[in-house]
């Protein structure tokens, strides 16, 4: 029997003949590296690597929301309110939580990089082309990213950073979030106005942004001058964002860590034993309802857990 169940999924292509540079093709295969051991309902899904001739691909989870830059463009305001804005920060801090505990820097968190569901009530972390691995005793060097999200120590020669870039990053988000407009930009062709740009991200946020920001309470300001801190050393921690009081509304809603499952059993749960349920192929539908209560697999022939 052929089960009509085809999941969407989106197709990253890239023609190797048009790269010039070794450490590009190094980038697209430490990619796919990354993503593959990635297990994080914030964070887009890697389900396979493809080579058809010179082509490269990525075959990834689809996300028909679109990205979070064009729904908060979409608002009457053009702007996310404290209480619309607050989920998705969470679900980012969760996303971002979960890489940094396992060594991981995005390194290029930016609005264009957050996808949402069909419902747009979840956010997707993607395009983890220039992610790396850190590790305490071997520190990041190369300096990359989007300027207008990127850390002040970015832009330092021969500066070493870590994960703590991400968390400024997330402040430039969720000021665009709540404000809609980054706090720091200028046009790309225009060099002089880009070089004063990079000198007032050395300096934080200034007295002109806290005018912009008298609109938001006093706990979402503070916490948006700890994320958007100059000095990496005095940046909040992620330990102290998730229990700050914006993130947790003052403790009525405390954050929970995600906990990745023992074993993944995404691809058998969403898509193999519900259609067999629907379909009653190869076993009972009451037997495979059973066994799909017990978490227990019925399937030798279609999994790999038999």
């Amino acid at each position: 029997m052929i089960l009509n169940f085809i999941p969407q999924v989106a197709i990253k292509v890239i023609d190797t003949r048009k790269i010039k540079d070794e450490y590009v093709r190094s980038n697209l295969h430490r990619e796919a590296g990354i993503m593959a051991k990635l297990r994080h309902p914030n964070i887009i899904r890697l389900y396979e690597t493809l080579k058809a001739t010179t082509l490269y691909c990525l075959v990834t989870e689809y996300c028909s929301g679109g990205e979070l830059k064009s729904h908060i463009k979409s608002q009457e305001n053009q702007r996310l309110t404290e209480k619309e804005a607050r989920p998705f920060v969470r679900q980012l801090v969760s996303a971002i939580e979960y890489l940094h505990e396992r060594g991981v820097v995005h390194r290029d968190l930016k609005m264009e990089n957050i996808l949402l569901d069909a419902k747009k009530k979840n956010v997707k972390l993607i395009d983890f082309g220039l992610s790396n691995v850190y590790r305490e005793d071997d520190p990041l060097r190369t300096h990359c990213g989007s300027p207008e999200y990127a850390a002040p120590e970015l832009f330092v020669l021969g500066k070493t950073y870590g994960p703590e870039i991400d968390i400024w990053s997330l402040g430039i988000i969720m000021y665009a979030m709540v404000l809609g407009h980054l706090p720091f930009s200028t046009p790309y062709k225009d060099e002089y106005q880009r070089q004063r740009m990079l000198q007032n991200i050395q300096k934080g946020l200034s007295g002109y942004h806290d005018r912009e920001m008298q609109i938001l309470t006093k706990e979402c300001r503070t916490f948006v001058h700890q994320l958007v801190e100059p000095n990496p050393e005095l940046r909040i921690s992620l330990t102290d964002i998730v229990r700050h009081p914006w993130v947790t509304r003052h403790g009525r809603l405390p954050f929970c860590s995600y906990l990745p499952p023992a074993k993944d059993k995404t691809i058998r749960h969403q898509v193999i034993v519900p259609c067999m349920l629907l379909s009653s192929a190869a076993h009972s539908a009451a037997c495979l309802r059973r066994c799909w209560s017990r978490d227990v697999c019925v399937l030798p022939c279609a999994c790999s857990c038999a």
